[in-house]
Protein backbone atom coordinates (compact mmCIF):
# COMPACT_ATOMS: atom_id res chain seq x y z
CA UNK A 1 0.00 0.00 0.00
CA UNK A 2 1.46 3.09 -1.08
CA UNK A 3 0.56 6.56 1.26
CA UNK A 4 0.31 9.75 -0.18
CA UNK A 5 2.92 12.54 1.44
CA UNK A 6 2.02 15.48 0.13
CA UNK A 7 1.02 18.02 2.88
CA UNK A 8 -0.78 19.31 0.21
CA UNK A 9 -3.06 16.80 -1.74
CA UNK A 10 -6.55 17.24 -1.33
CA UNK A 11 -7.31 13.97 0.11
CA UNK A 12 -4.45 14.38 2.87
CA UNK A 13 -6.21 18.01 3.41
CA UNK A 14 -9.54 16.81 3.85
CA UNK A 15 -9.00 13.86 5.98
CA UNK A 16 -6.86 16.35 8.65
CA UNK A 17 -9.66 18.84 8.71
CA UNK A 18 -12.43 16.21 9.08
CA UNK A 19 -10.28 14.84 12.20
CA UNK A 20 -9.42 18.39 13.72
CA UNK A 21 -13.04 19.30 13.82
CA UNK A 22 -14.21 16.21 14.71
CA UNK A 23 -15.25 15.22 18.36
CA UNK A 24 -12.04 13.70 19.15
CA UNK A 25 -10.54 16.85 18.08
CA UNK A 26 -11.59 20.40 18.62
CA UNK A 27 -15.69 19.17 18.60
CA UNK A 28 -16.58 21.90 16.06
CA UNK A 29 -20.30 20.72 15.28
CA UNK A 30 -22.02 21.13 12.32
CA UNK A 31 -18.73 21.33 10.06
CA UNK A 32 -18.10 17.95 8.93
CA UNK A 33 -17.07 16.69 6.01
CA UNK A 34 -18.87 17.75 2.91
CA UNK A 35 -18.97 21.29 4.67
CA UNK A 36 -15.03 20.36 4.12
CA UNK A 37 -15.35 19.39 0.92
CA UNK A 38 -16.76 22.71 -0.02
CA UNK A 39 -14.29 24.96 1.35
CA UNK A 40 -11.73 23.05 0.11
CA UNK A 41 -13.04 22.97 -3.45
CA UNK A 42 -13.69 27.15 -2.77
CA UNK A 43 -9.80 27.23 -2.13
CA UNK A 44 -11.70 28.69 1.19
CA UNK A 45 -8.59 26.64 3.11
CA UNK A 46 -5.79 25.04 2.25
CA UNK A 47 -4.49 23.96 5.66
CA UNK A 48 -5.61 23.76 9.24
CA UNK A 49 -4.60 27.14 10.06
CA UNK A 50 -6.90 28.18 7.82
CA UNK A 51 -9.99 27.23 9.50
CA UNK A 52 -9.32 30.05 11.75
CA UNK A 53 -8.83 32.95 9.30
CA UNK A 54 -12.64 32.00 7.80
CA UNK A 55 -15.17 34.86 8.04
CA UNK A 56 -19.02 34.68 7.94
CA UNK A 57 -18.94 35.72 4.89
CA UNK A 58 -16.71 33.35 3.34
CA UNK A 59 -19.12 30.86 4.97
CA UNK A 60 -22.13 31.87 3.51
CA UNK A 61 -20.66 30.96 -0.16
CA UNK A 62 -21.10 27.66 0.65
CA UNK A 63 -24.07 25.74 -0.30
CA UNK A 64 -26.77 25.26 2.25
CA UNK A 65 -25.15 27.79 4.31
CA UNK A 66 -27.14 29.83 6.24
CA UNK A 67 -26.29 32.91 8.55
CA UNK A 68 -27.14 31.18 11.74
CA UNK A 69 -24.90 28.31 10.79
CA UNK A 70 -22.21 30.14 9.61
CA UNK A 71 -22.08 32.63 12.87
CA UNK A 72 -22.30 29.39 14.87
CA UNK A 73 -19.66 27.75 13.38
CA UNK A 74 -17.25 31.12 13.72
CA UNK A 75 -18.22 31.37 17.39
CA UNK A 76 -17.63 27.65 18.04
CA UNK A 77 -14.21 27.23 16.46
CA UNK A 78 -11.34 28.17 18.91
CA UNK A 79 -8.92 31.14 18.84
CA UNK A 80 -5.62 30.43 18.06
CA UNK A 81 -4.46 32.97 20.43
CA UNK A 82 -5.90 31.01 23.51
CA UNK A 83 -3.68 28.42 25.68
CA UNK A 84 -5.27 25.36 25.00
CA UNK A 85 -5.94 22.94 27.25
CA UNK A 86 -5.04 18.87 27.08
CA UNK A 87 -8.07 18.77 24.73
CA UNK A 88 -6.68 19.98 22.51
CA UNK A 89 -3.35 17.93 22.54
CA UNK A 90 -3.42 15.61 19.87
CA UNK A 91 -0.62 12.79 20.15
Amino acid sequence: MTRCINASCPAILRGSLVHWCSRNALDINGLGEKLVVQMIQQQLVRSIADLYRLTVEQLLTLERMGQKLATKLIQRSPPLNINPGPEYCMG
